[in-house]
C-alpha cells in the first residue's frame, strides 16, 4: 500500500516508473505471481519506451514459467531474440533462458537451437563454452554418451574456465557407457590435477561408484 500510494504521490516519470519497478519486484519475490503479471502490463503499458523495458520482459517471462504458462514465457524470449534492436547482451539472456526451460521440458531440438544462437552470436568466450557445455549435455540427456563426451573432451582441451566441469561431466559419459576402467582412470587423473577442486567430492563418489 505504501508504494502504491507513492506511486500515485510521485512527481514525475521517472519517480513513477522507479516505484513501479520497486512494487513488481516486491511481488515476484514474494510469489505474488498474478499481481506481478498485472504490473508488469502496466509497466508496458505506461512506459513503452523505457530502457528498463527489455528487463521488465525477461522478468515477465520468468514469472510466466514459474506460472506454468510456458507458452507466453516463450513467446516472450522469442520476441526479444528476434529483434535485432535490442541489446545483443539481452537477447543473449533470452536465448539462454529459453534454452534451459526447453531442456526442463524435453524438447531438446529447440533448445539446441537457443545454445547455438549463442555460440554463434556471443562476444565472450565464456558465454559460448558455457552455451557449448549445454549442448553437450542435451547430447548426454539424449543418451548419445559417446558424442558426449567427445564434446566436453574438446572443451577441456580448449577452455580453462571450463576445464574441470567439463573432465568431470566426461567421466559420467564414460560411466553410462559402462566404460568403468575409462571412467576410473579419468577420476584419478582429474584428482590429481584438481585435489582441492570445487568438484573434488563429485569426481570421488563417481569413483566409488
Amino acid at each position: 500500500t505504501y508504494q502504491k500510494d507513492a506511486e500515485f504521490f510521485a512527481d514525475s516519470d521517472f519517480d513513477r516508473e522507479k516505484i513501479l519497478i520497486q512494487i513488481i519486484n516486491s511481488q515476484a519475490l514474494s510469489g505474488n505471481y498474478d499481481d506481478a503479471l498485472a504490473s508488469y502490463g502496466k509497466f508496458l503499458k505506461n512506459f513503452p519506451n523505457s530502457p528498463n523495458t527489455g528487463i521488465i520482459r525477461l522478468q515477465m517471462a520468468k514469472v510466466y514459467y514459474a506460472t506454468k504458462k510456458t507458452q507466453e514465457a516463450l513467446k516472450i524470449y522469442g520476441e526479444i531474440m528476434e529483434n535485432r534492436e535490442n541489446d545483443l547482451s539481452m537477447r543473449l539472456t533470452a536465448a539462454k533462458e529459453a534454452g534451459l526451460l526447453f531442456v526442463s521440458e524435453k524438447l531438446f531440438n529447440e533448445a539446441r537451437e537457443k545454445f547455438d544462437f549463442i555460440v554463434k552470436n556471443a562476444v565472450d568466450s565464456d558465454s559460448k563454452y558455457e552455451a557449448r557445455i549445454q549442448l553437450a549435455n542435451i547430447l548426454f540427456l539424449e543418451k548419445k554418451y559417446a558424442e558426449a563426451a567427445a564434446e566436453f573432451a574438446k572443451i577441456a582441451e580448449e577452455s580453462k574456465s571450463f576445464r574441470e566441469l567439463a573432465l568431470l561431466r566426461q567421466v559420467n559419459c564414460f560411466f553410462y557407457m559402462k566404460d568403468y576402467q575409462k571412467s576410473i582412470q579419468l577420476v584419478e587423473s582429474f584428482m590429481r590435477e584438481y585435489p582441492q577442486g570445487e568438484n573434488f567430492q563429485n569426481a570421488s563418489r563417481s569413483e566409488e561408484r
